[in-house]
This record gives structure tokens, C-alpha cells and sequence, in this order.
């Protein structure tokens, strides 16, 4: 699990995109690596607070559907360590619809593991 959570941090660095309305503030950068280090610590309940807050923020700023996605992914494997099934399952779906979204440019290993 923390290798997961891992990965999901290295590969949400905002990168200029010509669609979006503003990038995250360094404010909800810092809320999303927080986000990052709960899950790691095995802090669920907290890290699944800050995982909310940063795909809210990164809804609101229009960031590519694949950096949701991956939001949406880490979120979901930390409510699925929390035995909370069916929202874990709710959060997967999302991040499978968004993989495949327009603009969306997921790496296919990242989706094959959201499987």
C-alpha cells in the first residue's frame, strides 16, 4: 500500500497545460503532499480529509483529467485500507472515467493498476 501511495505522490507535479484555468496554489500542494505522507503513515482518516480537499482544489482549477484520476486512485486505495468498500469502489470508477476522458494522458501501467 505505502509503495502506491508512493508512486501517486512522485506523479502529481501540475505541469503547464494550455486548457487550464490556474494551476494549484502552492497552498494545495502543500494540503496534497500532507495528503501523501498521512497515507504513507497509515493516517487514513486524515489522509482521506486531504485527498478530498486536493481533488476538490484540482477539480476547481481544471487540472488534466489524469492528475484527478490519480487523485481519485489514492483516495480510493485508502478508503479500500479503511474498509470502506463501496466509496473506495466509487472513487476507482471515477478514476477510471477520467483516464479515459478527453485531454487525459494516463500511464498505462497507472490505469492497469487502478484495476
Amino acid at each position: 500500500v505505502v509503495s502506491m501511495f508512493a508512486a501517486a505522490a512522485v506523479s502529481l507535479t501540475p505541469l503547464p497545460h494550455a486548457c487550464l484555468a490556474a494551476s494549484p496554489t502552492p497552498e494545495a500542494q502543500a494540503v496534497l503532499r500532507k495528503g501523501f505522507t498521512a497515507a504513507q503513515a497509515g493516517l487514513y482518516a486524515r489522509a482521506d480529509g486531504l485527498l478530498s480537499q486536493s481533488i476538490a482544489e484540482w477539480e476547481k482549477t481544471k487540472q488534466p483529467p489524469d492528475e484527478v484520476a490519480a487523485l481519485y486512485k489514492t483516495r480510493g486505495g485508502i478508503r479500500k485500507e479503511a474498509s470502506r468498500l463501496d466509496e473506495a469502489r466509487q472513487d476507482l470508477s471515477r478514476a477510471l472515467a477520467l483516464y479515459d476522458a478527453p485531454g487525459s494522458r494516463p500511464d498505462p501501467a497507472e490505469v492497469q493498476r487502478t484495476y
